[in-house]
């Protein structure tokens, strides 16, 4: 979570006009102390993708099936980022 609110604090995010930050998780986390701009996507237990990727691809897969607007920028970051 320290990743999240380091992303918050970035003073260009703040400058930007509208932004949202999702958060793809296997199962729940309790993220209501992080911010109310934060939304978490929970992948389904039953969700399998073509090749039966598993845990970040797993996720990154179905998020990326999940409809957004047309002028999204999206990034993908992970503890390792």
């Amino acid at each position: 979570m320290y990743d999240i609110q380091q992303t918050l604090n970035d003073q260009d995010l703040r400058k930007a006009a509208t932004w949202v930050i999702d958060v793809v998780t296997d199962s729940f986390m309790d993220l209501t102390e992080v911010n109310s701009a934060v939304t978490q996507i929970v992948v389904p237990a039953d969700y399998v993708t073509f090749h039966q990727t598993l845990f970040k691809a797993r996720a990154l897969h179905y998020a990326a099936q999940l409809p957004t607007h047309q002028d999204a920028w999206i990034l993908h970051m992970d503890e390792e980022s």
